[in-house]
């Protein structure tokens, strides 16, 4: 065997179907030293290589002493003798340099697409299993050897889809085995591969094993800030990818949607727990909001195929495949608003030097935060979660779930188990119908306990409403009118949020940094993106309005633009440069100007009106807005000359230029109205057929005129 993977062609012997050699290759024995090479690379080499490295150093040092005591002719002598030495060790190959080849020519050989070789891999399960021993090893893994397990693996993966899977249905350490190399891409991408297996059409089985294993609780604890950075940031990357890979998307076929690891991840217990590690800031933070930035935009109720508000239990069952509910999530970051405020407000940083002066840094903390606060508002503004029967329908098919789950566990018949059990056989059927009656005393114990945590979610909301109560007296609470008040007694969970932020004042925080970091052009998206959203926002139902409101009320936002300009141009008077923030400030500025010609300020509030009527506004917006509108419309390079009108239009008439032919030759038929001169209307006519011309080519040079008239 040994002598077979030495010889550099043997690949392409096995690519061209040698019959011998493939017969040779499926013999037990050699495929499991095929195996034996793919697992024991890197331990083989670590030894040779230590060994090998203390001969050099003690050969090194012999050498040195020797130079040392004689003259300089001898030194150049072995100086030589050494290079040459050298020289012939690199033209030899070291053990370790063939164990490495060995190895790589037996993971090719396991991963070709040589399916009597294959067949007889999958045939023996002790190589395979042999084969899996590498997640045992201790951390950290070879790189090489990971790449080597994963590309056997994805193979197997591919050709005999069943049998691997009824391999790792077996696995009742699979989730352990993997986690104990989170950090290693290879292996971690495997998983992913492994869990995208499972499609809603085709489902087979891997979800549930890794809910059972705890998949989603495992990979949350890896986010503890006690752990490494490196290891944090792995679970997190992780996470993430599966997330996007269980989209809600029905275009998308790369995707499995919706399902029940996602559903857990999205449980109030799993935020619960996740919320409290990313309040310990650091790295635990930051990959913490990339989950939440994720998950938001992965799962947003307002593009699901079949809305949950217009289907029933009878018309849509409901399904482990159901869109994911942020409802969960939207309540437990509403209720620990007040510690991510806290962080915002005392997180103290070092002065920094720049070219410019002296600033203060914003941090990579305050700018998660802000981060989280902008995806959370998004997420408060679906459709759902302003709905006040959202939860209870929510909650309805939660229930019918688990039962429908349960059912379909209790009628799977005892042939489908052996199916896909490797390891069942006649004498072990006493033992599975005791392990199935077991399971369904389980099931109907999860059932209670399911409708006891409805009980208690009830509780949790009536706290939470008396939580809310007890802000608002000790906090700094405010009415603007009655209809507000209403809205607090009982509100939905997109107002719960949009509550907790104007108690907080967190709005307000925010809006002041755009100011007080001027530098920091991430900080300023970020704000004009939370302006943005509450000023485009429904005034019409929820507490949006209300946020609005606040923006001109306490918030002032009409006299902080007002101010930042004055700012900017005193600035820029002093050190010639103007503050980094007046791009944004601009685009703020234009989104209250809207804001106010959309809405008559007086409907909405009368702070709204007070705000918009001062004469320093009214300035501002007629004067100082409307030359910024015109510096920024202005075309770079300044206008074209009069006399290049005639030259202008021929070039637009070019198609390499102007695809729009059609539309251009409309607007010559316009101008043609207002020429006077008869050699100018000619020009035109012959320019209008000329483009008529080119665009009848049109269809033949970029796709088919019929196509183009059916799309239309």
């Amino acid at each position: 065997l040994d002598q077979l993977l030495d010889e550099q062609d043997i690949l392409e012997e096995l690519a061209g179907s040698n019959l011998k050699l493939i017969e040779y290759l499926r013999h037990h024995d050699v495929l499991e030293q095929l195996v034996t090479y793919v697992i024991t690379e890197n331990a083989n080499a670590k030894d040779e290589e230590a060994v090998s490295g203390e001969k050099q150093e003690q050969e090194q040092q012999a050498e040195g002493s020797g130079s040392d005591n004689g003259n300089d002719d001898s030194a150049d002598e072995d100086d030589d003798g050494t290079s040459s030495t050298t020289s012939s060790a690199d033209s030899v190959d070291t053990p370790e340099k063939i164990h490495a080849r060995r190895a790589q020519v037996s993971a090719e050989i396991l991963s070709l697409d040589v399916w009597s070789l294959t067949d007889s891999f999958m045939d023996n399960h002790d190589l395979l299993r042999k084969l899996w021993t590498l997640l045992d090893k201790p951390c950290p893994l070879s790189m090489i050897e990971s790449t080597y397990f994963m590309k056997i693996n994805e193979h197997l993966l591919d050709m005999k889809l069943h049998g691997m899977l009824n391999f790792l249905l077996q696995q009742n350490d699979l989730v352990d085995r993997f986690l104990r190399h989170i950090d290693n891409p290879p292996l971690m991408d495997f998983l992913l591969k492994v869990i995208s297996t499972d499609k809603p059409d085709n489902p087979t089985g891997i979800i549930e094993i890794l809910k059972e294993q705890e998949l989603i609780p495992k990979l949350v604890e890896f986010l503890d800030p006690e752990i490494g950075a490196s290891v944090q940031s792995a679970a997190g990357d992780f996470i993430k990818a599966f997330v996007t890979i269980s989209a809600n998307s029905n275009t998308d076929n790369s995707t499995i949607g919706p399902n029940e690891l996602t559903r857990e991840l999205l449980s109030e217990k799993v935020m619960e727990r996740l919320c409290e590690l990313m309040l310990h800031g650091g790295t635990s933070l930051a990959n913490g909001v990339g989950i939440m930035i994720e998950i938001i935009r992965k799962n947003n109720s307002d593009y699901d195929f079949v809305p949950v508000l217009y289907i029933t239990i009878e018309s849509h069952p409901p399904t482990s495949r159901d869109p994911i509910y942020l409802g969960h999530l939207i309540k437990v970051f509403s209720r620990n608003i007040p510690k991510f405020t806290k962080l915002l407000e005392e997180t103290k940083l070092d002065q920094m030097e720049t070219p410019f002066g002296t600033i203060e840094p914003l941090g990579f903390e305050r700018f998660k935060i802000c981060e989280l606060i902008a995806e959370l508002l998004h997420c408060s503004n679906m459709g759902l979660l302003n709905d006040e029967s959202g939860e209870d329908i929510v909650r309805e098919r939660d229930i019918e779930r688990e039962r429908i789950i349960a059912l379909e566990r209790e009628q799977k018949p005892q042939e489908e188990i052996k199916r896909l059990s490797i390891a069942s056989n006649d004498d072990s059927k006493d033992k599975s119908n005791s392990d199935d009656q077991i399971k369904l005393e389980t099931e109907e114990s999860e059932i209670e306990t399911d409708t006891e945590l409805d009980d208690e979610s009830k509780v949790s909301k009536t706290n939470l409403e008396s939580e809310s109560d007890s802000n608002e007296e000790t906090a700094d609470a405010f009415r603007y009118d009655e209809n507000e008040a209403n809205l607090r007694e009982d509100p939905v969970a997109g107002d719960q949020l949009k509550i907790s932020l104007a108690d907080n004042k967190v709005i307000l925080l925010i809006l002041n940094m755009f100011f007080r970091f001027p530098w920091n052009n991430f900080l300023h998206n970020v704000v004009f993106d939370i302006v943005q959203q509450i000023l485009n926002g429904s005034m019409e139902i929820g507490y949006n309005k209300y946020l609005a409101i606040d923006l001109f009320g306490r918030g002032q936002i009409t006299k902080l633009i007002i101010d930042g300009q004055e700012n900017c141009d005193k600035y820029e008077k002093e050190h010639g440069l103007r503050l980094g923030y007046m791009g944004h400030l601009t685009l703020i500025a234009e989104e209250v100007v809207k804001f106010t010609a959309l809405y008559l300020p007086s409907s909405i509030h009368q702070v709204v009106l007070d705000a918009v009527s001062a004469p320093e506004w009214t300035v501002y917006v007629t004067e100082t807005l409307v030359e910024t509108r015109e510096k920024y419309n202005a075309l770079l390079g300044g206008e074209a000359e009069e006399e290049d009108d005639d030259e202008k239009k021929g070039f637009e008439l070019d198609p390499s230029i102007d695809h729009d032919i059609a539309g251009l030759a409309s607007q010559n038929d316009a101008g043609d109205n207002e020429e006077e001169d008869e050699e100018d209307t000619q020009g035109d006519q012959f320019s209008r057929y000329m483009s008529q011309q080119m665009t009848n080519d049109l269809p033949d040079k970029f796709g088919s005129s019929d196509e183009d008239d059916e799309e239309d």
